[in-house]
């Protein structure tokens, strides 16, 4: 696994989920019409659990979720990205800090973004 901090940059488009264990800048080299990642309709495209990570300019589809954000991904930055044809945009379930910018989120079935966030008593 990469070290923490560690950039990708992707250029072509390909076929299967991403899990993010760890803090990283995944961004596309060519923008969200030549970066896709297409889920198969598995499960979450991209499935982050590591906090301080950057998801930026792809086109994410064809999953449960486009991007699921764990409790444990704490402020992370999803920008510039194209989701579309999930059940489901983002799932962020009880995690806080996170930011997104200039995300187009359109053509999911169920929802373009579900916040779970935990009860304040």
């Amino acid at each position: 696994m990469p070290a923490v901090g560690t950039k990708f940059w992707l250029g072509m488009g390909f076929a299967e989920s991403i899990k993010v264990n760890r803090s990283i800048i995944l961004r596309s080299k060519n923008g969200s019409k030549n970066a896709v990642i297409d889920g198969l309709g598995m499960e979450s495209v991209i499935n982050v659990t590591a906090g301080y990570v950057l998801v930026g300019g792809f086109t994410i589809k064809n999953g449960s979720y486009g991007i699921r954000l764990h409790y444990t991904s704490v402020n992370s930055t999803l920008k510039e990205n194209v989701i579309q044809q999930n059940n489901g945009g983002i799932y962020a379930f009880y995690t806080e800090g996170n930011k997104f910018f200039d995300n187009e989120i359109v053509g999911n079935r169920l929802f373009s973004i579900n916040l779970i966030i935990p009860r304040i008593i």
